[in-house]
């Protein structure tokens, strides 16, 4: 006997209830899964079809099964138990792989995945939803599949932080801040996100001048037109998604925190310029509350380098960012320094612009420094040409005039004018020797010595007669420092000469003094290679110095002086940079300057030197053999005539091949010269520098000086490791001419 049919098509009934739906869901899941392009997402929803699969192909097993076996209860418990795979596999999907957990889908993936900072979406239970591509290069870990599993097999040192909002973490040499964010609706904790910002750079830039700022500007223009281009896409998936409201919401949050976490300050302005919103940072770069900024112009707020509501009106530059830069007057009477980088941008069809406003203030002060330094070397190549042709001159003017001095009455009317006419030269020797000073030959002949005693004489002598009495503060134990004893006195001299005109008209002129061992300021540390500096304080209550001139007061020929040269200070500058050290100066109009010098401390030890006895010049200079090698004529015979009036036997050169060819030949007849005064500059020929080492090669014993009006770097700071015995500066008097060769003879033990 045959089954009843109705029964058949109760099941079938049944089984269609489940089938139809699984197939719809199939098909839903399929769909999506040709739409997906994140690899982690293709994953989740293969899963899904696998499982699809199964539980279909068990349903119609059951059907088949009842078909034979007809039993109602068992069908409905069989194809319940048929689809308790797919219930559970949806259960466990939505729990670990972040479907009932806060996605970022809607905040745009362009924008999560090329962001240059780390991000990681964690749900309420600490497990991991979402790492976009940054957060995988900075913790290597590749195309790992992370969706479901807790943070701390990520990042092992979360845990140890506890509750603490921020922390730091380093992956070889990368260092990394981290930050807690979390993410909320009406109230409820759904989850937390962690940025992952790399600071290596950050900590790296302590120690480093230049800053990069075009490759940043860069990425904050990306970000910013990124998060423009999300922002319409959220409003187009509001009008087709029923959940559109509560995933703005998290959006909303999410850009808001990032708004306000950013290092620049940020203005919203209309096309008029006025301001619509502003970050947090805005309010500490300006000073201002947010309430006094909105309506508000920005050029009332920021002054800039270019008209820029001519570049507001000029529709035809909406296309192109403007990077210009201008000040913002602080309420503390400072001024701040900024770079803004401007982009139009349309928000809901309304024109808006986007200001990204950074502090340059340092930048700005390091770009002055930098520049005086650049002028001085510009100004170098000029002054050591001039002031050797120059030196030259002097030389042979001041020696002539010492000879001719010789042949003259001391009472007559012409010693007088001649003494007149030194006095003259010696101002020209004092410019010549600032001009030095300024070039590249000017190097200090450095020794190591105590400053406490040439600060107390050089300061009682230049304020001498000026009813000004020092103040001095110098501490009682003061390191040696490696100085040219003659150069720093001239920085004291300067500064102290500027002290004396400011002090003018003031009834109480106060000068101090003050000096210490200290490790160099931060601001310094580009300046100066070590860590402890002498400092060097010299304050005066005079009458200041304006903001406009202070920048300029170690500009070469920079003078506000009648009669000032403008000198002075480039001088100062030029030496003490010289020496490894650095200069500044702080100034209040009305209340007073106060230079800073910074010099390095000597490692070495001070060994103070004794002058040896000199005996009677003539008695020793008699019959000493002494060739002079000089490009100047005028110069050869002012030391010819001085030496041969000594006594001495002189032989003399033009340049450095013929005196080598005088030495040879007077070595090959056993009449060696006792000594040799070499010119270290001979352009066009062989100078002192060349004619030593051929010399040395001939004769290891060859007793050399060496002369100039320009300076070599090497052969001035380490004539004697070249071979020289002594170095004599031009212009020089005929006296030091005596006094050194003497000195020389008897300290080599000369005989002649």
């Amino acid at each position: 006997m045959s089954k009843p049919y109705g029964p058949f098509v109760y099941s079938v009934l049944i089984f269609l209830s489940i089938f139809l739906p699984l197939i719809f869901s199939f098909y839903l899941i399929y769909k999506k899964r040709k739409e997906e392009i994140l690899k982690d997402r293709v994953k989740q929803l293969d899963l899904f079809l696998r499982i699809s699969w199964i539980t279909f192909s068990m349903i119609l097993l059951v059907l088949i099964v009842m078909i034979k076996n007809y039993n109602i209860k068992m069908l409905a418990f069989l194809q319940v138990i048929a689809s308790l795979p797919f219930v559970i596999t949806i259960f466990l999907a939505m729990r670990f792989y972040g479907f009932l957990s806060p996605s970022i889908e809607a905040f745009g993936e362009d924008l999560f995945n090329q962001a240059k900072d780390g991000i990681i979406i964690l749900n309420s239970k600490g497990r991991i939803t979402e790492v976009n591509k940054a957060a995988r290069e900075y913790l290597d870990l590749g195309d790992t599949y992370l969706e479901g599993i807790k943070v701390e097999e990520v990042i092992k040192e979360y845990s140890s932080f506890g509750t603490e909002d921020e922390f730091m973490i380093k992956k070889g040499e990368k260092i990394f801040n981290i930050r807690k964010i979390p993410l909320s609706i009406n109230e409820r904790i759904i989850g937390t996100a962690l940025l992952i910002v790399d600071i290596t750079e950050m900590e790296n830039l302590k120690r480093e001048l230049i800053t990069l700022n075009e490759k940043l500007q860069q990425k904050v223009e990306e970000k910013t037109k990124v998060l423009i281009d999300t922002i319409k896409e959220l409003k187009i998936q509001m009008e087709a998604r029923t959940e559109a409201e509560k995933e703005l919401n998290r959006i909303i949050v999410l850009y808001k925190t990032l708004f306000d976490s950013g290092s620049d300050a940020i203005f919203l302005h209309n096309p008029d310029g006025y301001i619509l919103d502003v970050n947090s940072k805005a309010y500490t770069l300006t000073g201002l509350e947010k309430e006094e900024m909105l309506g508000k112009s920005i050029v009332d707020i920021i002054k800039f380098s270019k008209d820029y509501k001519e570049f507001l009106s000029d529709r035809t530059q909406r296309d192109k960012d403007l990077i210009i830069e201008g000040v913002i007057p602080s309420k503390e009477g400072d001024t701040i320094y900024i770079e803004a980088n401007i982009s139009y941008t349309d928000i809901e069809g309304k024109e808006a612009f986007i200001v990204f406003v950074r502090d340059i203030t340092q930048r700005k002060k390091m770009e002055s420094q930098i520049l005086n330094i650049s002028k001085l070397e510009s100004l170098s190549i000029f002054a050591g040409g001039v002031a050797h042709d120059f030196n030259n001159l002097l030389t042979a003017i001041f020696g002539n005039l010492s000879i001719a001095k010789l042949y003259i009455d001391r009472n007559s009317k012409a010693f007088k004018k001649i003494e007149t006419i030194e006095r003259v030269l010696e101002e020209a020797k004092a410019l010549t020797s600032q001009l030095l000073s300024l070039s590249k030959g000017g190097e200090p002949i450095k020794k190591v010595t105590t400053i406490r005693d040439l600060l107390i004489d050089i300061t009682n002598f230049t304020l001498r007669g000026s009813g000004i009495k020092p103040i001095f503060h110098i501490e009682g134990d003061l390191p040696p420092v490696k100085v040219d004893r003659t150069q720093i006195s001239r920085i004291i001299q300067n500064i102290l000469i500027n002290a004396i005109e400011a002090l003018s008209g003031k009834d109480e002129k106060k000068i101090e003094v003050i000096t210490k061992k200290t490790r160099i300021p931060p601001s310094m540390s580009k300046f100066i290679e070590k860590d402890e500096v002498l400092e060097i304080m010299i304050k005066d209550n005079g009458s200041g110095i304006p903001e406009e001139i202070l920048s300029h007061i170690f500009d070469p020929f920079f003078t506000t002086k009648e009669k000032g040269t403008g000198l002075g200070l480039a001088v100062s500058y030029s030496i003490i940079r010289k020496h490894g050290g650095h200069i500044s100066v702080t100034s209040t109009p009305g209340k007073g300057t106060t230079f800073h010098i910074y010099i390095p401390v000597a490692s070495e030890t001070y060994e103070e030197e004794r002058e040896p006895v000199i005996n009677s010049e003539t008695e020793i200079l008699s019959g000493l053999k002494i060739l002079i090698m000089d490009d100047e004529e005028a110069i050869r015979d002012f030391l010819y005539d001085a030496l041969t009036s000594k006594g001495c036997k002189v032989d003399v050169a033009k340049e450095g091949s013929e005196a080598i060819e005088k030495y040879k030949e007077a070595l090959s007849k056993g009449e060696k010269f006792d000594l040799v005064i070499l010119d270290l500059t001979v352009p066009g020929g062989m100078g002192g520098k060349g004619v030593i080492m051929k010399l040395r090669d001939i004769d290891p014993d060859v007793c050399a000086i060496v002369s100039s009006g320009y300076s070599d770097t090497d052969v001035v700071s380490k004539y004697k490791e070249y071979g020289f015995v002594d170095y004599l500066n031009k212009p020089y008097t005929l006296s030091l001419l005596y006094s050194t060769i003497a000195k020389i003879v008897q300290e080599k033990n000369i005989i002649h």
